[in-house]
């Protein structure tokens, strides 16, 4: 897994690679680790949570897009676009459920 670090160490990450003072972003972590030892890699328990969880909308559109698929023997794109030009109000709750869960992820 990866460390994740509070968003001071990326700006200071980004200012050693913008000044010139490292030639690379992985050259500036390790220099920022080093430089500012006090900001530390947050644990995972306190880290945010990111998991995706697929709505029922979303379960629903991809039943349309396989059915499509099979019955009309088109590539699964296609099929997806035909699902949603012909099942408007089934996609517009499909974008409303991944707006709403992304904007979730994005709170502190």
């Amino acid at each position: 897994m990866y460390e994740q670090y509070p968003p001071e160490f990326y700006k200071l990450v980004d200012e050693f690679v913008d000044s010139g003072r490292c030639q690379s972003r992985p050259e500036a972590v390790e220099a920022v680790r080093r430089a500012r030892p006090d900001l530390r890699s947050i644990p995972t328990s306190e880290r945010p949570t990111t998991t995706v969880s697929h709505g029922r909308a979303e379960a629903r559109l991809m039943a349309v897009v396989k059915q499509f698929a099979a019955e009309k023997q088109i590539p699964f794109a296609q099929a997806y676009i035909e699902a949603m030009n012909s099942n408007m109000e089934l996609y517009a709750a499909y974008l409303r459920e991944h707006t709403a869960a992304a904007k979730c992820r994005c709170r502190p």
